[in-house]
């Protein structure tokens, strides 16, 4: 005969999964509390580099509207999806170029002096700043972009962010010697071949909703695989 659970089993069941829920939403609650007061400390930091002229204010300025230039490209690319919408993701490299707006990504390439750390650094906060207007973006599909990417291996993750940093950085060179087709050829190259760009990608993480401590390790390695292929790039580039 089939046994039949005991309601004092069924009992201790049901509050062991209420606790469990619990538990899991309470972790939610608190890791949203530390990333909301991790962003408030960004823009502050930013604020007080910028109150006391170690940001020039210029270049905040437009670091920003570099971040906001990724944040519609991103957008665009989940409107579209496929190879349309790689090409499509071109348009914020293209406005970003065009316009003189800085982009992280764009220009640590270019880092060979101590200087230079500085200016990379303003870029960067400023345009995860911009990026905040993903925000205001919603869209089903980025949900699960977002966990594929952050489920990838750290060591897959920070190969395919070190593509992306060559392929930035001989779009930008190339559209320093005018040969502007190359900036749409290298941005759809590495958006279809998964390659991890750390702008981008923290723009489909706030249009997902889903920025968790696993999404900021991610974003780390991202950052730190696009900075070493773009830097490698010019160096090659640079040999004599």
């Amino acid at each position: 005969m089939r046994r039949i659970p005991s309601i004092g089993r069924l009992e201790i069941s049901g509050k062991t999964t209420a606790s469990m829920s619990l538990v899991r939403h309470q972790q939610e609650n608190w890791q949203t509390h530390q990333l909301s007061q991790l962003s408030d400390r960004i823009i502050g930091l930013f604020l007080i580099l910028w109150r006391y002229g170690l940001v020039y204010r210029g270049l905040a300025v437009k670091s920003i509207w570099g971040g906001i230039s990724i944040s519609i490209a991103s957008y665009v690319y989940l409107q579209t999806g496929g190879i349309i919408g790689a090409f499509l993701f071109s348009i914020g490299l293209l406005i970003i170029l065009n316009m003189e707006f800085p982009l992280f990504t764009g220009i640590v390439g270019y880092i060979d002096a101590v200087k230079y750390v500085r200016k990379n650094v303003i870029v960067l906060l400023g345009n995860i700043i911009g990026c905040q207007l993903s925000s205001v973006f919603c869209h089903t599909a980025a949900s699960d972009i977002v966990l594929q990417k952050v489920n990838t291996s750290a060591a897959m993750t920070f190969l395919e962010s070190v593509l992306c940093g060559m392929l930035i950085y001989i779009a930008v060179e190339c559209f320093r010697k005018r040969k502007d087709y190359m900036v749409t050829l290298c941005v759809a190259a590495f958006i279809l071949s998964g390659a991890e760009h750390c702008i981008a990608d923290l723009c489909f993480i706030l249009i997902a909703r889903q920025m968790s401590i696993e999404a900021i390790r991610f974003l780390s390695i991202v950052t730190l695989g696009n900075s070493i292929g773009a830097i490698l790039t010019y160096k090659v580039n640079h040999w004599r």
